[in-house]
């Protein structure tokens, strides 16, 4: 049954209580466990009356941005890189526009320079499908006018209620353009953390609870809503999600930038964290970690901002000094602390423990490049190592 929108409920409470748990005891256990997952329902289970479906493999692909697309066959041949590459999966993001973090409301746009129109994504999915890729759809708010010094996850509407209806009405909508073109995996959320926080926001897990009831009306496949780490074990426990939805994001003090070796030695005691939390939360709640977003901006500032913002207005790159090195150097640690997690070929690894693997990103609408400042791979160094390591060369 569908929960209220508006009136507290058991079953919000006993999430809550039970993601507080879970968090007390991650933060008290030991580092460096290694991870047993517990039994679970296939990962591709859904609902009760819905048929159920096979378990996916291990995900591993890209984040890939849909944006209003001027030329639909060009970016069909941009996905077919992607199985060229390797790659077994792809994480199509799609906007909902609003100008800034307090802004009143979010909203679905697809005229040209914003989204995509319906038929264009049904378009970009079935040719995915058509690859034998397997596809994870992810509506995320995009700011248009973003205000300079804040974070894109700080959303603060004026009031969280009308923000809300927005919100649900966008995703709903995409919820319902899963079901119908085979999507395998709805994902929410994805950079708005604040409307996970019940500090900033005290009806957040009600609200939550009530919006993935209905993206399970219209969608029957695994649902995950992505977060920065810690956020996200605690909502995946308190929400009863089907994955562990996480965003890593490296954040570096001005000492570990002053030499490379003091960065580098810092990214990898970040992953390795990473990989310490992810490894606990899997053992406790025996449900499996997706990692999104991985990656840096090939810029020469790329190690310590911009966020990944995959819908940031193109003024935002401009004048930006492009420095693939950025980029490739933090893909590489993430790949040799990572690789005992996931194995070449991609779709090889145990997706009990770790469902997915999307790196930021592979572009629809710009060609890449050595002079590219963005988060986008192709034509550039990060491309050539991703191939490498497909194929199993983990040099």
């Amino acid at each position: 049954m569908r929960l209220s929108h508006n009136s507290p409920n058991q079953a919000t409470r006993r999430g809550l209580l039970a993601g507080v748990a879970s968090w007390l005891l991650l933060a008290g256990l030991p580092k460096g466990v290694s991870a047993q997952p517990t039994a679970q329902a296939p990962i591709g289970s859904g609902p009760e009356t819905a048929p159920s479906r096979p378990p996916l493999p291990q995900l591993v692909g890209f984040d890939v941005p849909v944006p209003h697309l001027r030329d639909l066959e060009a970016a069909k041949a941009s996905l077919a890189r992607v199985v060229d590459l390797g790659a077994n999966a792809v994480r199509l993001i799609v906007p909902l526009y609003q100008p800034h973090d307090a802004s009143r409301e979010p909203k679905l746009d697809q005229r040209p320079a914003r989204g995509p129109t319906d038929a264009d994504l049904l378009a970009v999915i079935d040719h995915a499908r058509r690859l034998s890729l397997y596809t994870v759809l992810v509506p995320r708010v995009a700011y248009t006018r973003p205000r300079s010094g804040r974070r894109w996850a700080d959303l603060s509407p004026p009031r969280w209620e009308p923000w809300w209806v927005a919100y649900a009405r966008g995703v709903t909508h995409y919820a319902r353009l899963a079901g119908r073109g085979g999507i395998d995996v709805l994902g929410l959320g994805d950079g708005i953390d604040a409307a996970l926080d019940p500090r900033r926001h005290p009806n957040a897990l009600n609200r939550w609870d009530a919006l993935i009831a209905d993206a399970r009306d219209h969608f029957p496949g695994p649902v995950v809503v992505w977060a920065a780490a810690r956020r996200a074990v605690v909502t995946a426990d308190a929400l009863g999600l089907d994955w562990i939805g996480i965003r890593p994001e490296l954040r570096f003090e001005e000492r570990d930038l002053q030499t490379p070796k003091r960065r580098d030695q810092s990214a990898a005691r970040q992953w390795r964290r990473l990989a310490e939390l992810a490894e606990d939360a899997v053992s406790g709640q025996g449900r499996p970690v997706a990692l999104a977003g991985i990656g840096l901006p090939a810029r020469a500032d790329g190690w310590s901002r911009p966020e990944y913002a995959p819908f940031a207005p193109r003024i935002a790159d401009e004048g930006v000094q492009a420095v693939s090195a950025v980029q490739s150097d933090a893909l590489r640690g993430f790949l040799q602390a990572w690789q005992q997690y996931v194995p070449a070929p991609p779709g090889s690894g145990d997706a009990d423990a770790l469902s997915g693997v999307f790196f930021a990103d592979w572009r629809l609408d710009r060609s890449g490049g050595p002079f590219d400042a963005t988060h986008a791979m192709q034509g550039k160094p990060a491309e050539a190592i991703l191939r490498r390591y497909f194929s199993g060369n983990h040099e």
